[in-house]
């Protein structure tokens, strides 16, 4: 069972004789309870024979019989107050319980047990003592063991004591009583009061309240007597009860009569009806009595009058009711008729009482002013009913508005007050204008200002309309006037000319013309008129060839004036740099300047030229080679690496295809052995020579060549027979041939190579008619002399002739051979006679003639049997006149444009449409040519006119744009008021004009419809038509008419009238329309012949419509009979162009990719827009541009036509890989516009040009590692980034191997870059570790990789802590003092740690860890002294200053794009947020002397914001130089600033000096300045660190203690780059001078800092030559000194040998371990057998400040003999071989770079 459930109920037990009762109530206690059952049991089985009977509890009152308490009733004692503490006694130790017997009363209090023998009684209700003063209370109290009711008793008397809570009561009293107002004294009544309260609180005594005033009922009617009973309690509070008594007071008849609140002043409208009451009893009561009686209680009747004493007769304007004192109007009122203007009326009105008894008769008078009031009636008006006003765009705030014309700025109201006060306050302005005054009373006089200049621009909007309003102040229907006002802005000149591109780049042939179009400069202008795009003139082109140019001053358009010359020849100049400039305001105004860059293209302008002027062989008969290889050269001087220049070799000649010549090498070599008798030649030579021409021509178009001669000489075997080339001869020759012409050679040859073999002469058999004859020797034929060949002089005509000729060999009798052949002879005709033209005349053509009517044929003719005529226009025998007959000057009109001739045919043609208004006659020059003439030009020359016949295709214009006229109203009808006039450029000029508008208004007036004069009409009234706005149309009467092809159906367009002289039907006119004409889109009323519109019409299907119009008579009856008559009429409709179709774009459906090294300017894609509506207008024109998306202004359109454009790209897109969409916006010029707009999408991909920059931890840095690292713990990570994309600039490390083996004692997670250690670290072993780490990307095609140098330092561990010496130090401050002034030093510590641990000791840092709560002291970690600190909050006082005025720096043109390569600091005296200082380039950079740099569109360097770094913003190639400037500003928060200038000279790698110094990189950092200082003083030169690097030794290893510093000097004068070989000699020659210096900072050598450029030794043979004469001439020199030697050597032999005896010693012996041994020696002057001061070279040497203080190095001798100090024999050849070298080294080194390495010591500085 659970016991947790058990459920107990009473249980008796008996335990020896004894019984227990156990009674458990509570079930939350279930588990408890029953263990305690188990102890109560076990409890009472043992000690149960010791409990005794139950006793009963008793009260502990102290004695009392009764418990008697006191409380006081009401609020004194609140209810839970405890009143009393109740306790009982039980013997038997039982827990009692107190209660109170149940009675009426026992409520009153309650009982609360707080122990088993105490309880609380607790006040349970308020007590009154009035309500019951005691409380007889039964308290009970049981110990539980008395039995059910059985309780123990104890009286409770709860006595209640008083209080005063009860306050006098007045008993029942009469309230009122009345009593004449002389009435005597005495008693008029008698009040009594009780009270409930008992003793002095229930006593009352009484008090009458003063009061004031006596009984006089005209004073008081009415008196309030208030009675008070006050109890008599003596302390505490004290209460008073009231009784109030009314006594009323009866009236005397004693007084006059009164008014009633007398209103001094009433008011009364102006404009009220006679009658109108104007003041009632001047009170405000609903009766109709204004006066009373004096008496009111008596209240006799009152009779009113009316008088006035500043009025005559005062009724004329007033009258009163004699009875109810109603004051009305006599007549009406006008306020304005007053005296001055007052508006007033003063009156008197006497009242009189009736039936009085007193005499006389009581009355009373009172004045009462009656004010005339103005009535709002009256509307604010301003002088006119509308405004025009202008200013300026550029006017600033408050700047008032110019009125036009005739406007006063004039606003009134004549109402008075309130009513004629109003407020002026401008609408629809926004916040552009205001007016002032903003408050006005009655009237005044306005102005309007300017409130916000910024929204005023002209370009933006030209007029603005405003509303003024005047609304009066009332509240209730407040009455306003609105006035428009229209404010015309003036343009003014605030826009400069912006050209449409930042730099024109053209190219342009050096062969160009005069009149050459170079380029078209724009610019626009967003001003209106002349000041914008309109006055644009561009005034000025300055360059190199400014004067060879000339610029447009209206179109821009630059042409060339002078052709030729050095300046367009590309092989002398290949660019020009020009500036433009233009302005607006017809040239005067502002200016604008962009520049021009003119590349002069190559053309092949030059062809080559071969080496010589000709080329010779000699072959030999059967021989398959030259007798000497024949190769052929030529140079062409055109652009190289193109076209122009590349050469190709060609041969040609009769015998070319018997050789072979390689068209690049120009090898020339036979094909095969020649045959001597198939050669020609002279039979009587043995040699024959073959005549070859070899041409050199190169690629270019168009191609240029050149021909030399190449003579292959053959040597001829004579082994054959005579025979004939040909076996028959044909030749042409023309008529024109003279007698003695050679028209043809036979030729026989006889193969035999020897004379008279060979020889063979010629003879004519036949056929030759003493035409021509032969030549015996030759075979020549030629014609006879006299002989005339022309076929129109033989009768028959002869054409031909056919000779028989024959030639016979020189061999003697028989032997001779002969042959024969046939030769025909052709005769051809000759041209050689001039055309003849059939003369033209005149043409007429309509002037709407669509292109390529053909107008006429020409026709001309040849007698020549080969002509052929060619037609065409002389541009400069065209002329063209206006209808007045006017010359068209040919500047201004080009007459041959209009106008084709087709050159075959001699179709004339139109090629460009007409306009009669511009040109109506033109006399073309016509030229027809025999292009197949013999004889030169053969030209006839004639001339066509074309007369242009009208067409009706202008319509009238008007002169002005608007008229403006002014007419007196009220003028008589006739008079003029002005005059319209328009004019039309056709030919019929006649014009009706109409008026167009209200019926109302067109009556007024009168237009001429012919003249077009207007006069008045009617009538015109000013007041109700200020303005009269008409429309006037002009109406010609020309045909064809002109149609709009939105034109809607039913519209009128033209009216025939055709007339008929009959009468009757015979005379009535039916018109018809031919319907296949029209269409369907026209319709023509067969009654009135107007013709309109019947259908939809649209240009773009139909253009031109040629209706076919009938005009009959009689077509009602006579049609079908034949009676009716007819004419026909053609009609030409144009219809007009409408702009009703949107253009369209043509864009690639995909995404465009480019790489990011896309060229600037280099296409990207076409984009192709198309309009179908008329091209000729503005309609069909577009303007394509990039709408969105080119936010960047990385691209830009380069337009091709009118209908496509390039995308360009604008800027290098190298770093901005990514999509970009572009949207593109097509718009045609119409009115209204349509706007197209679709995106492209260009795809910029990523290039892997960019290798992994380390970024952490920082190059050569030194890792320190504790030598119990743990196996694979990680030391670092090394971070790299890569600014490429995707794999490109995906980045991964690995240590690459090293001699020592370093590498291998560590590991390197090759994506995370984290170091870890591989193998233990060994410190007594191996302490410095030098690795290297490469970071390389994965970027295909080939992977970029960067190394990182890192030292990793094995150091001991830090086991001890520093620790003071003493545990308390006690140090005093003065008050009051200033912050900083008083210092304390703060003990030592002492750290185990330096002594165990090596290099240098850590630094020990002190820090405050307490009590320094309020910051009021500071310790300084590294001096260890305690400071008091007075913190003094900054302001921003202090500007930022540079640190130098001019910043120098250099970047080599091997440095990468975005290297950071120095920075430019400012320092700011003020703190925190003051002292923030931001780094900005200003202006522009200059670039001086520069070469390679003229593409730079960006700005070269770009300065970091936060840092002041200059980092490289282009991509240094070889070959650039110049050097750079600009001003940067450094600005802190506050805005105060400062510049400073900056040099940044380009240099070669080659070009920097290194200095190797005995220090750390950080300690040289802090000194450069100082280094650079003195550097540059010295050496009069601007001296630029270009880099410190960590000291690398030939065999790779690095040198910690030593570092590499990289410099470049500059030339103060010019700014160039110092070379290194000028450096250097400037360092040497100024060795004393930096010898401080270089001890100071330990300089151990100079030398040039990168690999010098390599320098060609030997241009030619000659400096060869040379070179080697000088050396053969140095060494005889040195051959004739030592045989000087040593033929003085007897003689000089004791002082040489006293001169080497110490000079040189072995190079083992040291001076103070300082390796100085090359310098040192014996001291000089010290032998015995030489004089004092007799060794030159001693007295140099001591001179020397090294060698001073020597003596005590030298190594003296017992003995002085002169045998001693002689040293061996191979000692100076050394010496004198050392001495040679130093000699003869390249350069002097200066003394630091002698010294010898240093022994291995340890060294925190070089001793020098």
């Amino acid at each position: 069972m659970d016991n947790r459930r058990i459920k107990f109920k009473n249980v008796i037990r008996t335990f020896c004789g004894y019984f227990i009762k156990i009674k458990f109530k509570s079930e939350r206690r279930l588990f408890y309870s029953y263990h305690l059952i188990s102890t109560i049991f076990l409890l009472l089985n043992f000690s149960i024979k010791s409990v005794s009977c139950n006793r009963p509890p008793r009260f502990l009152i102290d004695g009392q019989t009764e418990i008697v308490l006191r409380l006081k009733e009401g609020a004194d004692t609140p209810v839970g107050t405890l009143i009393y503490k109740l306790r009982g006694f039980d013997a038997d130790g039982d827990s009692l319980k107190f209660g109170i017997r149940s009675s009426p009363e026992s409520n009153v209090i309650r009982v609360e047990s707080t122990s088993p023998t105490e309880a609380n009684v607790y006040l349970n209700k308020l007590l009154d003592r009035e309500e019951q003063d005691e409380y007889a209370l039964v308290l009970t109290l049981t110990d539980g063991h008395l039995g059910h009711g059985n309780y123990i008793t104890q009286s409770l008397l709860l006595l209640v004591e008083d209080i005063n809570d009860n306050t006098p009561v007045f008993k029942n009293y009469q309230p009122s009583i009345t009593i004449r107002e002389d009435a005597e004294p005495g008693t008029i009544a008698t009040l009594e009061a009780t009270d409930a309260d008992e003793g002095p609180y229930g006593q009352v005594v009484y008090h009458l309240q003063e009061i004031d005033g006596s009984l006089d009922y005209e004073k008081q009617t009415l008196h309030q007597l208030k009675i008070l009973a006050v109890d008599r309690a003596k302390e505490g509070r004290v209460n008073t009860g009231t009784a109030a008594l009314l006594i009323r007071v009866e009236d005397v008849e004693d007084q006059p009569p009164e008014f009633l609140r007398v209103m001094p002043i009433a008011r009364i409208e102006e404009n009220s009806p006679i009658g109108t009451s104007v003041l009632q009893g001047l009170m405000e009561a609903t009766d109709v009595i204004t006066a009373v009686d004096g008496d009111r209680g008596i209240n006799n009747p009152i009779r009113y009058s009316l008088s006035s004493n500043s009025l005559s007769k005062v009724t004329e304007a007033f009258i009163i009711d004699s009875d109810s004192g109603v004051i009305f109007t006599a007549n009406s009122l006008d306020r304005e008729t007053l005296p001055a203007g007052s508006g007033t009326y003063i009156l008197q009105i006497t009242a009189a009482e009736m039936g009085s008894k007193v005499i006389p008769t009581p009355t009373a008078t009172t004045e009462v002013t009656i004010m005339v009031t103005d009535v709002n009636d009256e509307v604010p008006r301003f002088k006119n009913e509308r405004y025009e006003c202008e200013v300026a765009e550029n006017a600033p705030i408050n700047t008032p508005l110019t009125f036009l014309g005739n406007s006063l700025p004039e606003v009134y109201d004549f109402d008075q007050g309130i009513n004629g006060t109003f407020h002026l306050y401008v609408k629809g302005s926004g916040d552009t204008f205001d007016i002032t005054p903003t408050k006005a009373v009655n009237e005044a006089n306005f102005i309007i200002r300017v409130k916000n200049s910024t929204t005023l621009d002209y370009e933006r909007v030209k007029t603005i309309n405003i509303t003024i309003v005047a609304k009066e102040i009332v509240k209730r229907n407040p009455k306003f006037t609105e006035v428009p006002v229209t404010v015309h802005l003036l343009d003014r000149n605030d826009n400069f000319p912006e050209f449409t591109k930042s730099i024109f780049e053209v190219s342009v042939p050096e062969n160009c013309d005069i009149g050459t179009t170079v380029a078209w400069v724009q610019a626009l202008d967003d001003d209106s008129g002349n000041f914008g795009t309109r006055g644009i003139r561009y005034t000025n082109i300055a360059g190199s060839i400014d004067h060879m140019l000339n610029l447009h001053p209206v179109s821009g358009v630059i042409t060339v004036k002078t052709a030729g010359g050095p300046n367009w020849d590309r092989e002398q100049v290949s660019r020009h740099f020009l500036t433009v400039e233009a302005r607006d305001d017809m040239g005067n105004g502002n200016r604008n300047s962009v520049q021009l860059i003119i590349n002069i293209e190559d053309i092949n302008d030059n062809p080559p030229l071969f080496t010589q002027s000709k080329y010779e062989a000699r072959l030999l008969e059967n021989k398959l080679d030259f007798e000497h290889p024949v190769k052929v050269e030529a140079r062409d001087a055109d652009l190289n690496g193109t076209k122009n220049s590349e050469i190709e070799y060609v041969l040609f000649g009769e015998h070319k295809q018997n050789f072979t010549i390689d068209s690049v090498t120009g090898d020339v070599k036979p094909k095969h052995p020649l045959d001597f008798e198939q050669l020609k030649g002279s039979p009587k030579e043995p040699l024959r020579t073959l005549f070859l021409t070899l041409r050199a021509r190169d690629w270019g178009t168009p191609s240029l060549f050149t021909d030399v001669p190449f003579f292959v000489y053959v040597e001829d075997v004579n082994d054959h027979a005579p025979m004939f080339e040909q076996i028959y001869y044909n030749k042409s020759i023309p008529e024109t041939t003279p007698g003695g012409t050679s028209i043809l050679q036979v030729k026989a040859y006889d193969r035999d190579g020897s004379s008279p073999n060979n020889r063979v002469v010629y003879r004519i058999q036949g056929g030759a008619d003493d035409k021509f004859i032969i030549g015996a020797e030759t075979g020549t034929i030629s014609v006879a002399r006299g002989a005339s060949l022309d076929p129109d002089l033989t009768q028959p005509k002869r054409m031909h002739y056919s000779l028989n000729v024959v030639a016979i060999d020189g061999a003697p009798g028989d032997n001779q051979l002969q042959a024969a052949v046939t030769v025909n002879i052709t005769i051809v005709d000759v041209n050689n006679k001039n055309p003849i033209f059939y003369e033209p005349g005149t043409i007429t053509v309509k002037e709407n003639s669509p292109v390529g009517t053909a107008i006429t044929r020409l026709n001309a003719k040849d007698l020549d049997t080969t002509a052929k005529l060619i037609y065409k226009v002389d541009p400069k025998m065209c002329s063209a006149k206006n209808e007045r007959g006017i010359l068209l000057k040919p500047v201004d009109f080009d007459c041959s444009s209009f106008f084709k001739l087709e050159p075959a045919t001699g179709i004339l043609t139109i090629a460009k449409q007409l306009d009669r208004e511009a040109a109506e006659t033109f006399l073309v020059g016509l030229i027809v040519e025999d292009v197949n003439s013999n004889t030169g030009l053969q030209t006839a020359t004639s001339t066509v006119t074309v007369e242009v016949e009208d067409v009706n295709d202008n319509s009238p214009k008007f002169r002005e744009p608007f008229y403006k006229f002014s007419v007196t109203e009220n003028s008589k009808h006739g008079i003029a008021i002005g005059t319209i006039t328009a004019d039309d450029l056709d030919k019929n000029k006649t014009i009706t004009y109409s008026l167009d508008g209200r019926y109302e208004i067109i009556e007024l007036i009168h237009l001429d419809p012919d003249s077009g004069d207007i006069v008045v009409a009617n009538k015109i009234d000013r007041e109700v038509y200020e303005w009269l706005n008409l429309t006037v149309k002009a109406t010609d009467s020309g045909t064809p008419p002109r149609v709009p092809e939105d034109t809607q159906p039913g519209t009128q367009i033209a009216k025939l009238e055709a007339v008929d002289a009959d009468s009757g039907e015979f005379g009535k006119i039916t018109y018809l329309l031919d319907r296949l004409s029209s269409q369907g889109k026209f319709s023509l009323d067969a009654n009135s012949g107007i013709l309109k519109v019947a259908d939809k019409l649209d240009r773009e299907e139909l253009a031109n419509y040629l209706l076919v119009v009938e005009a009959w008579d009689n077509y009602q009856y006579g049609f079908n009979s034949g009676e009716s008559r007819n004419a026909f009429k053609h009609l030409n409709i144009t219809v007009l162009d409408v702009n009703d179709n949107p253009p369209i774009l043509h864009l690639p459906p995909h995404c465009i990719n480019i790489t990011e090294f896309h060229e600037i300017g280099q296409p990207i894609t076409i984009i192709h827009a198309s309009d179908i509506d008329d091209p000729d207008t503005s309609n069909g024109q577009v303007i394509i541009d990039i709408a969105d998306g080119n936010q960047q202004n990385l691209f830009d359109l380069q337009q091709i036509n009118d209908w496509s454009a390039n995308i360009i790209t604008t800027t290098s897109l190298r770093g901005r890989h990514g999509n970009y969409s572009l949207i593109m916006r097509v718009q045609d010029l119409g009115m209204p516009s349509h706007l197209v707009q679709e995106r492209v999408t260009i795809c910029v991909t990523d290039y892997n040009d960019h290798p992994p920059v380390f970024i952490s931890p920082p190059p050569n840095s030194t890792l320190k590692v504790p030598e119990n690292a743990t196996v694979g713990s990680a030391l670092v990570q090394v971070v790299a980034i890569d600014e490429d994309i995707g794999f490109n600039g995906a980045v991964r490390y690995r240590l690459k191997a090293d001699p020592a083996g370093h590498w291998k004692f560590f590991n390197l997670q090759p994506v995370s870059g984290i170091l870890e250690l591989r193998l233990p670290l060994n410190r007594k072993k191996q302490k410095i570790y030098d690795i290297r780490i490469e970071a390389y990307d994965l970027g295909v095609p080939t992977p970029l990789s960067s190394d990182l140098d890192l030292t990793v330092y094995v150091s001991n561990i830090n086991d001890y802590q520093p620790q003071f010496l003493m545990d308390e130090f006690m140090v005093n401050f003065t008050e009051n003092k200033q912050a900083d002034l008083e210092i304390r030093k703060l003990p030592d510590t002492v750290d185990r740690d330096e002594f165990e641990l090596d290099g240098p000791p850590s630094p020990i840092c002190y820090y405050i860890i307490g009590g320094n709560e309020n910051g009021l002291f500071h310790v300084n970690p590294i001096e260890h002294t305690l400071v008091v600190i007075v913190k003094v909050l900054d302001v921003n006082d202090n500007a930022p200053k540079f640190v130098h005025r001019v910043f120098t720096g250099g970047v080599s043109t091997a440095t990468s794009f975005g290297t950071k390569f120095m920075h430019v600091k400012a320092e700011d005296a003020d703190i925190g947020v003051n002292a923030v200082i931001s780094y900005y380039l200003i202006g522009r950079v200059q670039m001086t002397l520069t070469e390679g740099l003229e593409n730079l569109q960006r700005l070269p360097f770009i300065v970091e914001k936060d840092t002041g770094a200059v980092q490289l913003n282009f991509d240094p190639q070889q070959g650039m130089k110049g050097y750079f400037d600009f001003m940067v500003l450094a600005n802190d928060t506050g805005g105060l600033q400062d510049m400073a200038r900056v040099f940044i000279y380009l240099l070669r790698e080659d070009q920097r000096v290194r200095f190797v110094l005995r220090q750390q990189p950080p300690e040289l950092r802090s000194k450069i300045e100082a280094f650079r200082e003195v550097l540059g003083n010295v050496t009069g030169a601007i001296v630029n660190v270009d880099e410190f690097r960590v000291h690398a030794n030939h065999d790779g290893s690095i040198d910690k203690t030593r570092t590499d510093l990289y410099l470049h000097l500059v030339d103060r004068k010019d700014n160039s780059i110092l070379e290194v070989d000028e450096v250097l000699r400037l360092v040497d020659q100024n060795t004393e001078k930096l010898d401080d210096l270089f001890k100071e900072f330990n300089v151990l050598d100079t030398q040039p800092g990168g690999t010098l450029a390599l320098k060609t030794t030997m241009q030619n043979a000659s400096t060869t030559f040379w070179l080697t004469a000088s050396c053969l001439f140095l060494l005889l020199l040195l051959f004739l000194c030592l045989a000087l030697c040593v033929n003085q050597r007897q003689t000089y032999h004791r002082k040489l040998k006293a001169a080497t005896a110490t000079a040189y010693v072995s190079a083992d012996s040291e001076i103070d371990g300082r390796g100085l041994s090359v310098m040192s020696g014996r001291v000089p002057n010290t032998n015995k057998h030489s004089m004092e001061g007799s060794n030159p070279i001693w007295l140099r040497a001591y001179e020397n400040e090294w060698y001073k203080n020597n003596d005590e190095f030298s190594q003296g001798s017992e003995h002085d003999s002169l045998d001693e100090n002689v040293v061996s024999c191979g000692e100076p050849t050394n010496s004198i071989e050392h001495l040679h070298q130093g000699v003869n080294s390249t350069r002097s080194q200066n003394l630091y770079q002698t010294l010898p390495a240093l022994p291995t010591r340890k060294l925190e500085t070089t001793e020098l």
